[in-house]
């Protein structure tokens, strides 16, 4: 973060080529002497100026917009992964598009379903290995490898509590899964090539719990 004498702020990545974002006349800084910034722990930028007193980057709330004409839906599950893609989804499927500072939202939709209708997502989810896990309602889990070579679907006849899912959460060994038949864990130690790999346990009311259904 750069300050200037009247010509606003410069913000420049050093994680993603080093675009540049300017804070200038169109986001009311113009002619504001920047005196001092100071970064807090959790990485947002304090600006100090003789006109404007003390501004907070980024604000702790932020509207963004995306210019995908397929974006018409409200947004049912929103992930944001750890190589700057954001992935949500709507009624009408699956999209991720990348956040970086270049300011390009070019929206990709990926094809959980293929030539069959879109499923009903409610959650999405990475794990220690960078791979994103999809709850569906009726549809089960769907896997996306980190490579993004190859979507799995997890049902409930390859061994999922139930294909109703509501909820996905994890740790740094196993992936928990809530559904409306109880809890899946799924060990992720090892890379998972196909479903094979998987080693699903289910936990329902026979072994404790209060309900088969568990929403998260």
């Amino acid at each position: 973060m750069i300050g200037t004498s009247g010509k606003g702020l410069v913000c420049i990545s050093l994680k993603d080529n080093f675009h540049a974002n300017v804070y200038d006349a169109s986001h009311s800084y113009e002619n504001v002497k920047v005196s001092d910034i100071i970064e807090d722990a959790e990485g947002n930028f304090w600006v100090v100026s003789p006109s404007r007193g003390l501004d907070q980057f980024p604000a702790l709330f932020e509207w963004m917009t995306l210019s995908g004409q397929q974006i018409r839906d409200s947004i049912q599950a929103v992930l944001y992964a750890s190589n700057s893609y954001l992935w949500f989804a709507t009624k009408e499927g699956l999209f991720r598009t990348l956040l970086d500072s270049s300011g390009i939202d070019q929206i990709e939709k990926i094809k959980l379903n293929k030539g069959r209708k879109e499923p009903m997502i409610t959650s999405i989810y990475e794990d220690q290995r960078n791979n994103i896990w999809i709850c569906s309602f009726d549809e089960g889990v769907f896997f996306v490898r980190r490579d993004k070579k190859e979507v799995l679907q997890i049902r409930q006849n390859d061994g999922l509590a139930n294909d109703n899912v509501l909820s996905v959460n994890g740790d740094a060994q196993n992936v928990w899964i809530a559904t409306l038949g109880g809890v899946t864990r799924c060990n992720i130690q090892n890379a998972v090539e196909r479903k094979e790999d998987m080693f699903l346990e289910n936990f329902t009311a026979e072994n404790g719990l209060h309900s088969y259904y568990i929403y998260q």
